[in-house]
């Protein structure tokens, strides 16, 4: 008997996959189907069209047990290399016997050719998909069938730019747009001329348009929602019409949404340079963009406020900021490049320009930043204030107020009004809170450490929204409450920077740098940089982080802006795709269009307002999206698990069916026999069902060798079978062959634990009575003192699965009466293997372990006696005849389901079958082998 895995049956696991439909003559549905339907669908990317051909010849010839490829099912995506030519094989455990499959492009269904396949239960796809070649990047693909239906984007691993559809809506987007609003705007006609003389160039605008969203990946090609941006632009061309061009003053830029109207500075001299819009603003003195009047050269000025021009601390504030920035010249802090001295008035700053925003305008106008922006934006203010403090000094004002943000990546530090040495940085309890430690709150002298407890708040904000507190009684940070919940590393490095203590801070500023970004990595994975970062179109006036906060939210979540998200929940899907993509649509195009500001063109009318607003939607929308192409090429790799447990499910369904029919090419060479004879007993006639399934595959099995668990029960009259198996590959040459099964008609053992995603849920070793690797030794134990008495001894321990044990059969065969004693002897030693590294956690809290132990016996007659007559005892089937001496090797392999403690702990009155606080040792597969004899 061999019974090499007792793993229970689970719950029946319902999953659907892409199925090609059936050829003609496929056989009817077997009466072994599941009681639930399974499919496996694996992506092939050949280079060449011939390899392809030689590929498809090859998987026909195969079942579900060579699975190779990329694993598809329960995927909404796969990204295969520009120029390779796709095949999708599809295993079903349910035989297909309809079935159909279309391409989709723009939510309109193309019906193609499916595939062909060997039998009923493995179709390969034939159909040439053109995305790969010039054409298309992306493309939909949809398929129906009697057992399986789902839906996968495919995309090209290449730039939307390297399709012809991509360069056509580009092209079409800008000729036709910039056109529309020429003609909709220009002086002559009235509304109706306007309109019709702009509404077809808006449709074709927004054709264009919804081309390249769609070829971008940003909208799904299984999305109607593409023909509503043609209409877009047709109600843009109604709209613009009701503008004018207007001339405005030259010194009259845009405001930003909710701002006080700018002025220039008239109070104060400006030398060489002209205001031309406003920047941000501090307690006494306002930021501005200027131009040098000769040179050209762009800057920012910094100038006291009117009514307080005549006020010394403003005066001292300016000052003091001059001859810190003088000292200061770091990449990470704001340069100086010149200082005005009106005379009886402070003196005006002028720095470099910075083409971008302040944070605290980031967070006004967008909200929380994503968890690498958040990051990005303090690791450079970090690296600012390491240089600050690295030449004495002590910032005592890092908000977002003062971080600017430029739009070629940098961030840089300003607002340098109330920074001091370390002599006298206890004057004044200056500093804004809560930003302000609670050191610098009650004016006692500080040092950087307290520049790092703001950098601490400054990062909970950019990440929440809101600032954090500190009970200062407690000395506990208090995160504030929504619906953002920080990392664990995040939350800790917030924590350690705001501890009350300065000792319990980072020392330094490059410190609290290095532990950032240790803990952003653990956050958001090790490439939270380049998601995080702040380029091009990602600091823009009137445009915050309108298109970054696409890349930076999908990328935090760990999913590329590929629309995929909108197309299906995946291989598995029943229900209908959504109809547009929920990320894209909610952080980014739609935001670009809600924070574009109104322009100086507007007219005066709440109608023009309106379509003013709109005017240049087309252009930033194809400007956009030509910024996100690029992050949209960088699509997530695909899964790199060798089997999932949809496809677990399907193997062990088809080689139970073949095991039925008679072949076990995929059942492992030593357990052939066994497999043969029992599936006899499991299915005594051709109604009897495998139903009740289940699989435990462990996560992240990205190489070989690799293993699954399957479970199942099988309903018979005179009641059911549950069985297990354990599936194992050895190699990406080799099948998944069977390698143990195990059936019990007498209990029922606990399905696999699984995790929410399907996959085995770990069992740590040290919840466990025992430590599996004490085991081997702990029942060669039990196992001699069962002997020597002659029976199975009870063990506080050790438990007995059932009356086939082997440690039972020895025990009972080996009880000499007392009659023969002296006629028989015997003499033995066993060697324990190591217990198996796979640890199969069970739903009932208990775990299954294995090893294999050798034990050696040497039977014989009379010892010394050698040319006596024979006893009659010593006789062996596998041997004729009576025997003086033999000697026998019994490999027994064993299985012991072990309890956690949490579980032996609980006290149960009425047991249910099988509950035990003990190992239960399931040692009934064993193989006695004969290795000497000696004929009498």
């Amino acid at each position: 008997m061999a019974r090499p895995y007792s793993v229970a049956a689970a719950a029946v696991v319902v999953l659907a996959g892409l199925a090609w439909p059936a050829t003609a003559g496929s056989a009817a549905p077997s009466p072994t189907a599941p009681a639930a339907p399974a499919c496996a669908v694996s992506g092939y990317a050949p280079a060449s069209a011939d390899a392809a051909n030689a590929l498809h010849d090859t998987l026909r010839g195969q079942t579900g047990s060579d699975l190779g490829g990329t694993r598809l099912e329960g995927a909404d995506t796969w990204v295969v290399p520009a120029g390779s030519h796709p095949v999708v094989v599809v295993d079903s455990a349910t035989p297909l016997t309809e079935g159909s499959a279309w391409l989709v492009l723009f939510g309109l269904d193309f019906p193609i050719k499916s595939g062909t396949g060997p039998g009923s239960d493995r179709y390969v796809s034939t159909t040439e998909m053109p995305q790969f070649g010039t054409t298309i990047r992306v493309v939909g693909l949809r398929a129906e069938s009697n057992a399986c239906e789902g839906s996968l984007v495919l995309v090209a691993d290449r730039s939307v730019f390297a399709s012809h559809l991509g360069l056509a809506g580009l092209a079409a987007a800008a000729l036709f747009g910039v056109l529309t609003i020429l003609l909709a705007r220009r002086r002559r006609g009235g509304w109706a001329r306007r309109f019709l003389l702009s509404a077809p160039l808006g449709l074709l605008a927004g054709a264009g348009e919804a081309v390249l969203l769609q070829e971008s990946g940003l909208i799904s090609p299984f999305s109607k929602v593409t023909w509503a941006v043609p209409v877009a632009g047709l109600l843009l061309a109604a709209l613009l019409p009701l503008t004018r061009r207007r001339r405005v003053p030259a010194d009259a830029p845009a405001q930003p949404a909710g701002a006080e109207p700018w002025q220039a500075p008239a109070h104060v001299p400006l030398g060489g340079y002209q205001a031309d819009g406003p920047f941000t603003r501090t307690t006494v003195a306002q930021v501005d963009r200027g131009t040098h009047r000769d040179t050209g050269e762009r800057v920012l000025l910094k100038v006291v406020l009117p009514d307080l021009a005549a006020a010394p601390e403003a005066a001292a504030r300016l000052t003091r900021e001059a001859e810190i920035l003088a000292r200061l010249d770091d990449p990470n802090c704001l340069r100086l490049r010149d200082t005005l001295r009106p005379p009886d008035l402070p003196p005006v700053l002028v720095t470099e320009y910075v083409d971008g925003v302040t944070a605290r305008r980031a967070l006004d106008e967008r909200g929380p930043l994503t968890g690498p922006q958040a990051c990005t934006v303090l690791d450079g203010a970090l690296a600012g204030l390491a240089a600050i403090h690295e030449a004495g000094m002590v910032h005592r004002d890092v908000r977002p107020d003062n971080i600017y943000l430029d739009a070629g990546g940098r961030v840089l530090l300003a607002g340098f009004e109330v920074a001091a040495t370390g002599d006298d940085n206890a004057l004044a309890a200056e500093g804004v809170p809560p930003y302000a430690g609670p050191q610098q709150r009650r004016g006692e002298p500080v040092d950087g450490r307290a520049d790092l407890w703001s950098a601490g708040a400054v990062l909970a904000e950019l990440l929440t929204g809101a600032v954090p507190v500190v009970d200062d009684d407690a000395g506990r940070v208090l995160l504030p409450p929504g619906d953002r919940e920080l990392p664990a590393a995040i939350a800790d490095l917030v924590a350690r920077a705001m501890a009350t203590d300065p000792d319990a801070r980072p020392q330094t500023a490059a410190g609290m740098r290095a532990a950032l970004l240790e803990a952003a990595a653990q956050a958001y994975g090790p490439d939270w940089m380049s998601l995080g970062a702040l380029t091009g179109t990602v600091v823009l006036p009137g445009g915050v982080l309108a298109a970054g906060a696409l890349a930076g939210a999908t990328g935090a979540a760990g999913v590329a802006v590929t629309g995929t998200a909108a197309a299906t929940a995946g291989f598995g899907a029943a229900t209908q795709v959504v109809t547009v993509s929920t990320t894209a649509a909610g952080t980014g195009m739609a935001q670009a269009a809600g924070t574009l500001t109104a322009t100086a063109t507007a007219a005066s009318t709440p109608a023009g307002k309106v379509a003013a607003l709109a005017t240049p939607v087309l252009s930033v929308a194809t400007v956009a999206a030509v910024a996100l192409s690029g992050i949209a090429t960088a699509q997530p790799s695909n899964s790199t698990d060798v089997i999932t447990p949809e496809a677990a499910r399907v193997i062990f369904v088809q080689t139970v069916a073949e095991a039925r029919g008679g072949t076990l090419v995929h059942i492992d060479a030593p357990i052939r026999n066994f497999v043969r004879d029992s599936v006899k007993t499991i299915f005594p006639d051709a109604g009897s069902q495998l139903t009740g399934i289940g699989v435990g595959v462990p996560r992240g099995q990205h190489g070989y060798p690799a293993y699954f668990v399957a479970a199942g029960q099988v309903s018979k009259p005179d009641g059911a079978t549950y069985l297990a198996a354990r599936f194992d590959r050895a190699n990406a040459d080799q099948p998944w062959l069977m390698s143990s099964l195990s059936a019990w008609g007498d209990r029922v053992a606990a399905a696999p634990r699984l995790d929410p995603d399907g996959y085995l849920a770990p069992t740590p070793v040290a919840d466990l009575v025992v430590e599996p690797a004490r085991l081997p030794e702990l029942y060669l134990d039990w196992w001699r003192r069962s002997d020597a008495a002659g029976a199975v001894v009870a063990d506080p321990l050790l438990a007995p699965a059932g009356n086939d044990s082997w440690l039972r059969a020895l025990a009972v065969a080996f009880a000499v009466p007392d009659e023969f004693i002296g006629q028989f002897s015997k003499r033995y030693a066993a060697n324990p293997g190591p217990v198996s590294v796979d640890l199969i956690p069970l739903a009932d809290g208990r775990a299954l372990a294995t090893f294999d132990v050798t034990v050696h016996r040497t039977l014989y007659n009379r010892p010394g006696y050698a040319n006596g007559p024979c006893g009659t005892f010593v006789t062996l089937s596998e041997v004729p005849g009576m025997l003086r001496q033999a000697d026998v090797d019994w490999h027994v392999h064993v299985q012991a389901l072990i309890p956690t403690r949490e579980a032996a702990a609980v006290p149960t009155p009425s047991p249910a079958p099988g509950a035990t606080t003990q190992v239960i040792v399931d040692d009934s597969f064993y193989v006695r082998e004969v290795t000497d004899t000696v004929p009498c």
